[in-house]
């Protein structure tokens, strides 16, 4: 039934049984609902078959894409080279995955704008055994909404986005709906998705209106305690997901931080997708969340760009594959000198560079890592590196307990590979743009656009000509 409350407020009342409900895994997906996002770009496929796989942190460049589009130059801290890398589908060569998770190095012989010459580079690709029409495990949600006066301009898109969640939410999935301004309040009690009221929720939710203060906190902890209520099991995934106006702190780790708030609900398996409404990027955020099991972060520029993301994204943006993902690049150092890692923090000048991934997402397209490699003497060998790989699946997959495996890197003789330069022209184009943007170097970028004019005509690849496009738009602005 709806009830009124004294204080303006509407209840949507549902009962539901709260046994046999989950603890959760992690994954924070942060999204402007406008001004934050754009032209995320589409590859040509992973194979069909099978999943990709990226690792947590930041899923794009969207903020930085709609400044330029909006006629502004971003900070160079909104271009990231894992971001860029994730919004594009790089081809994953080898065997067929057979396990959740899976990586397939290769390397291949590509230009480097910083050096002005070929270099090898080994691209670290990530696939799945999961097929591209899986079915994700039942998901536990509880959505935490902004209703505060800040809120006021973009209330009613707010209200839409969370009936687009709703739209995602399957018979045997379980959903909670908290809205908090001074106050907080459980506006859809946990209810079973057979079993929930959509006109009774459509009404109460389209109805909110901003106004008051905002006690994120409050919310946030509501919803983790719905979550904890839940006590659901290792067979379910489940998330808070927040649509906020506001930031929080990132870097405030105290005792009571949100910070705090979300590594315990971490450790509980408690997830988080954190949806901002009309933000800028906030990199220390991304990196934040990144570091945490299950974190992700994403931008979209508009409502139509939101419902969809949901509509195609939202059971890959959901479901992790992997947590503590341990990556070895093993280099002998008598024929090959590791120089740098792209994508994510690597130890350039060791021997056996480590990784640290704290969550692997399912995706539909195949992101990766990029290493660039030095020959250390005349006649390197072709055995360029080797790759051990170590994580835990998500349980609620179905999967076997962890996996550990290393796989051999060979640089094919020196021959090119198609994988290796398309995701070495992103890595150059992140590079340069962020230089660019910090010197005023607008040679910088007309250089840039015409490499990956030519790379996309060499390629066949359509998608490094928009990122040309891109660039010359940035030109345009210095």
């Amino acid at each position: 039934m709806t009830r009124s409350l004294d204080d303006g407020w509407m209840e949507v009342v549902m009962s539901a049984r709260l046994n046999d409900w989950m603890c959760v895994c992690f994954a924070v997906v942060a999204a402007a609902l406008a001004g934050c996002g754009g032209d995320m770009v589409d590859g040509s496929g992973i194979g069909g078959d099978h999943l990709g796989a990226t690792p947590g942190g930041a899923q794009d460049i969207a903020y930085a894409r709609a400044l330029i589009n909006a006629g502004s130059i971003p900070p160079f801290d909104a271009i990231t080279v894992e971001g860029l890398l994730s919004e594009h589908d790089l081809p994953v060569m080898g065997d067929p995955c057979e396990d959740v998770l899976c990586v397939r190095p290769v390397a291949g012989l590509a230009p480097d704008l910083s050096t002005g010459k070929d270099e090898m580079w080994v691209h670290l690709g990530m696939t799945s055994g999961l097929s591209a029409d899986f079915v994700r495990p039942p998901i536990d949600i509880v959505v935490v909404i902004d209703k505060s006066a800040s809120m006021s301009i973009d209330m009613a898109e707010t209200n839409d986005a969370v009936m687009d969640i709703l739209a995602q939410i399957r018979a045997d999935d379980r959903v909670a709906v908290v809205a908090f301004d001074d106050s907080v309040r459980t506006i859809v009690q946990p209810v079973r998705g057979a079993d929930l009221d959509r006109p009774a929720a459509d009404t109460v939710i389209r109805g909110l209106r901003a106004a008051g203060g905002a006690n994120m906190m409050g919310g946030l902890e509501r919803g983790y305690a719905l979550a904890r209520g839940m006590e659901s099991g290792s067979d379910r995934m489940a998330r808070v997901i927040v649509l906020s106006c506001g930031y929080p702190d990132a870097g405030d780790t105290s005792e009571n931080s949100f910070v705090t708030l979300v590594e315990q609900g971490s450790k509980d398996r408690i997830g988080m997708t954190f949806l901002g409404v009309l933000l800028s990027f906030d990199y220390r955020l991304a990196q934040r969340l990144s570091s945490i099991r299950g974190g992700n972060y994403f931008f979209v520029e508009d409502l139509d760009s939101l419902t969809a993301l949901f509509e195609t994204d939202f059971d890959t943006m959901v479901t992790p594959l992997a947590y503590e993902l341990q990556l070895k690049l093993g280099v002998d150092p008598t024929q090959w000198r590791l120089d740098r890692v792209y994508g994510l923090p690597g130890e350039p000048d060791a021997d056996e560079a480590g990784f640290a991934v704290s969550t692997a997402f399912a995706s539909r397209r195949g992101g990766g890592i990029v290493a660039r490699m030095t020959p250390a003497r005349d006649n390197a060998s072709d055995a360029v590196a080797h790759v051990s790989l170590s994580y835990d699946p998500e349980t609620a997959l179905g999967w076997p307990g962890g996996a550990n495996a290393t796989t051999a890197v060979s640089s094919s003789a020196g021959l090119p590979n198609v994988g290796v330069r398309k995701s070495v022209a992103l890595v150059n184009m992140a590079e340069r743009m962020k230089t660019a943007i910090q010197t005023g170097d607008r040679a910088m970028l007309v250089e840039l656009s015409d490499y990956l004019t030519s790379e996309s005509a060499a390629l066949g690849d359509p998608t490094l000509a928009a990122e040309a496009e891109l660039v010359d738009k940035l030109v345009d602005l210095f």
